[in-house]
């Protein structure tokens, strides 16, 4: 199988236990952002047209699996994907800095989008939400990502040390 076949399987496995687990993660009502996760790193490491086009999968196949509207989430992960691209194209350099700024920005956007489509029709407060919501998940997103790094550098560290 070539890479795109292994990637694509790979997300739509992604996809499935992480609408399956997340639930254990929730830690008063906030789980982190794994898809923006994800979608930053696809994006950082493969370039813009791959993270988006990969962003916008692994979006559609979470409003299949989930979504109350088809399309929102494939649109704001194939915007992070893009985006990290290009970060990637301009100055990313394996800087665990702007692997951390892109996925803090990826999830401020993504949740700034939730809010317009679905709270503020709702007229909830923007300020509550951001205490209550935004934040909370920026940060709680942010900690599972270093401890995601933390164990590939020592995955890669004992891979080469292996050989």
């Amino acid at each position: 199988m070539n890479n795109t076949v292994k990637t694509v399987l790979g997300l739509f496995i992604f996809a499935i236990i992480n609408t399956i687990y997340i639930r254990y993660f929730n830690i008063m009502g906030i789980t982190p952002n794994i898809n923006a996760i994800v979608v930053v790193l696809i994006g950082l490491n493969m370039g813009m047209a791959k993270g988006a086009y990969y962003g916008l999968y692994l979006g559609l196949l979470i409003d299949m699996i989930v979504g109350s509207s088809l399309g929102l989430n494939a649109l704001i992960y194939m915007y992070i994907g893009y985006v990290s691209g290009a970060l990637a194209k301009r100055m990313y350099n394996e800087s665990i800095l702007i692997s951390t700024i892109a996925i803090i920005i990826a999830d401020i956007f993504y949740n700034l989008v939730i809010y317009c489509t679905h709270y503020l029709p709702k007229d909830y407060e923007f300020i509550k939400y951001c205490i209550r919501v935004l934040l909370p998940e920026a940060i709680y997103t942010l900690g599972l990502f270093l401890c995601i790094y933390y164990l590939m550098v020592l995955i890669r560290k004992q891979i080469n040390q292996g050989l």
